[in-house]
């Protein structure tokens, strides 16, 4: 979800409609706690389940669901991150 809006709405003088960059900043809001979220879910699964239960033979299911949510994290801030315009206008 964040990497499919554009940044520039972001901004009040980029466009023409004040309204959209309210919506804008709205959405990246809500797509910033949507990842929250899934990190947390990770967390809670990967502790409750799989780190505090005795009995267990192996932990690596739980550590692998919050390696991996993080990995798509953080590969998401990258191409995020990686794909902004310069500020001379130039790539």
């Amino acid at each position: 979800m964040i990497n499919g809006m554009k940044w520039s709405e972001l901004r009040d003088d980029a466009v023409s409609d004040p309204r959209t960059s309210v919506k804008a900043r709205i959405f990246l809001l809500f797509a910033l706690l949507l990842v929250m979220a899934g990190l947390a879910g990770s967390v809670f699964i990967m502790v409750d389940k799989f780190l505090r239960v005795d009995g267990i033979i192996t932990t690596w299911p739980g550590i692998s669901c919050f390696v991996g949510t993080l990995l798509i994290t953080l590969a998401m801030f990258i191409q995020r991150f990686g794909t902004l315009p310069s500020s001379d206008g130039m790539y």
